[in-house]
């Protein structure tokens, strides 16, 4: 038996400008959760290497090879198996660490930041090589025989804006656009990554990864959502609203009572008070947009308001006792949220529910184009709450380390004034 084969595609060498590497990258993010969504399998390789270039009548098109180490998930969207795979250049710190973390679709787009950096400081091909090795100096500690240095210095360079501003710095400016790529790594960073300052804390900075495992915190959520599992099943538009009744009381309880200790104490609030205010406003709208989609009839308001009423007096003296703990009982409501909006997707893929016209508010407010529907409304309500996530637990890890002044983390030019407020 004889088999023939062709070349379907080409090396990222044969890339000829950083607007083609963009749509390289593009198509392989797209590839890459394409079949993470319908064929479940995570690729946990993610590599210069295995990432091709192919050229036809239409353009150029990026491809994703190479799945010898690709594995199915799980319905949560954990890899099965967590052993360390990938190049190491290219591997995420939390695979590089080794350690028993479930590997997710973000270790593999940490991975893309890592190829973006790595293409941008040496070049893709010899006519664009660079040849500054004072640039080089700080990326090349990427690489190398040592794993455990390799994840220190990732971990170092990525901590926070202001020290992935040295990596960018050692971008080959001899490149055409090259601007362009440093802006897109460091909004890949700002989405993927944050910056913890105590060494005590676990320092893991990944998204999914910035979630701790607080198992009383945790369980006492889960156990807490089981009238609301037995009372509304898989009718998840109100599960929506009995969620959101809550969710949008946190932000004005937190930002009401730091700006009464600010006033009192007539100190700065380090920025604490506007992301709160901002983070009820947001889930108020979300509110307001289910009751438009529901429109519950007056008892079902009317258990709204006790709900809101009692949850309001309840988390007031939490987060005035223990706001570390209010912050961190928050982030685990936001991922029960993101958990459930999952839940909601798939029921309207399935047809259990009806995928209706966008309401205008959800139009309005997420400025979505007028012909949206319900599951357009969900994916931008899940995003919301997955960011709300995040920054609970990021609040509450700067609370336990005794870092909670935004303003360290802003990369401010000393000779422009700035309010602290």
């Amino acid at each position: 038996m004889r088999i023939a084969m062709s070349g379907v595609g080409e090396p990222l060498k044969f890339i000829k400008s950083i607007p083609e590497l963009i749509v390289v990258i593009y198509d392989v993010m797209r590839c890459h959760m394409g079949i993470l969504k319908h064929c479940h399998i995570l690729h946990r390789d993610i590599s210069e290497a295995n990432i091709l270039v192919r050229r036809d009548s239409t353009g150029v098109h990026g491809m994703l090879i190479d799945f010898d180490h690709a594995v199915d998930i799980t319905d949560d969207g954990y890899a099965k198996h967590a052993e360390r795979t990938g190049t190491l250049p290219f591997m995420s710190v939390s695979n590089l660490e080794d350690k028993p973390t479930k590997r997710t679709a973000l270790d593999d787009w940490e991975s893309i930041i890592y190829i973006l950096c790595w293409l941008g400081t040496f070049g893709w091909n010899r006519a664009i090589r660079q040849s500054d090795s004072k640039r080089r100096k700080n990326i090349a500690s990427w690489d190398g025989d040592d794993v455990e240095d390799i994840a220190n210095s990732k971990r170092r360079d990525m901590d926070s804006s202001r020290s992935f501003t040295e990596i960018t710095k050692g971008f080959n400016p001899n490149i055409p656009d090259i601007a362009v790529l440093e802006d897109i790594v460091e909004g890949l960073r700002a989405v993927l990554i944050d910056d913890h300052k105590d060494p005590n804390l676990r320092g893991a900075m990944i998204i999914r990864d910035r979630i701790p495992k607080d198992n009383s915190n945790n369980m006492f959520l889960k156990s807490a959502r089981k009238p609301t599992d037995i009372l509304f099943r898989n009718k998840y538009i109100h599960r929506s609203v009995m969620h959101e009744v809550v969710a949008a009381v946190p932000g004005m309880v937190g930002g009401l009572i730091r700006h009464i200790k600010s006033l009192q104490g007539m100190r700065h609030d380090g920025g604490w008070i506007g992301h709160l205010l901002h983070e009820a406003e947001n889930e108020r709208m979300h509110l307001m947009t289910w009751m438009e989609v529901s429109k519950p009839v007056m008892w079902k308001r009317a258990l709204i308001a006790t709900v809101q009423t009692g949850f309001f007096a309840v988390f007031s003296l939490l987060y005035m006792v223990s706001p570390h703990t209010a912050h961190r009982v928050v982030g685990y409501l936001e991922e029960e949220a993101v958990t459930s909006y999952t839940h909601f997707i798939g029921e309207i893929d399935a047809g259990r529910i009806e995928n209706v016209k966008a309401p205008d508010i959800a139009v309005a407010y997420w400025n979505l184009d007028p012909e949206s529907t319900l599951r357009d409304v969900v994916l931008a309500v899940r995003a919301d709450e997955a960011l709300h996530r995040n920054t609970n637990h990021h609040f509450s890890d700067r609370i336990r380390a005794k870092c909670e002044s935004l303003f360290e983390d802003m990369n401010i030019n000393s000779n422009k004034p700035h309010i602290k407020y």
